[in-house]
């Protein structure tokens, strides 16, 4: 009986083994954005820290819809990839956009980043640089004019979509 115990002891403490300590390995879900020039300076990717930077709260988007859209609601979508610095704050050396709806609400959406928070990475009990994947979307409402007043049958809130 006790040797067994010990065998089981002996394997759990082997590189590679499945001891209780051993982190789980996390898929990497974002590249490194390029023109950095340092590993340090790029930040770790999510499937290398220990705790992931969590969004805290979104900054304020100022946009306006182009005059040439037709529908009542527009759906408005970007997604960007940059580094978030161990504060919380977004470093904006480089932001690569991977997709948007429309170049505008990416320039949008660009100049609201420094006003987004995140809760800093987590590697070995300190704050880290973290490499991260940032969507955001609105449901927008059209906004008609009749007669010079004002007027929309949708909510005036913006919404994820």
């Amino acid at each position: 009986m006790n040797l067994r115990l010990l065998l089981v002891f002996v394997i759990s403490a082997v590189p590679g083994g499945e001891g209780l300590a051993q982190k789980a390995k996390r898929e990497c879900t974002v590249e490194m954005p390029r023109g950095l020039p340092s590993p340090v300076e790029r930040g770790y990717r999510d499937c290398d820290v220990d705790r992931v930077a969590r969004l805290r709260s979104n900054g304020r988007v100022s946009y306006s819809l182009p005059e040439n859209i037709s529908g009542d609601w527009i759906c408005e979508q970007v997604v960007m990839v940059f580094v978030v610095d161990t504060s919380g704050v977004p470093d904006l050396r480089p932001v690569k956009i991977e997709a948007t709806t429309r170049p505008e609400w990416a320039t949008a959406v660009l100049e609201a980043l420094p006003t987004v928070r995140y809760r800093p990475a987590l590697l070995d009990g300190r704050p880290v640089r973290q490499v991260v994947r940032y969507t955001r979307s609105a449901l927008i409402p059209k906004i008609t004019f009749l007669s010079g007043s004002r007027i929309s049958t949708a909510s005036e809130r913006w919404k994820p979509c």
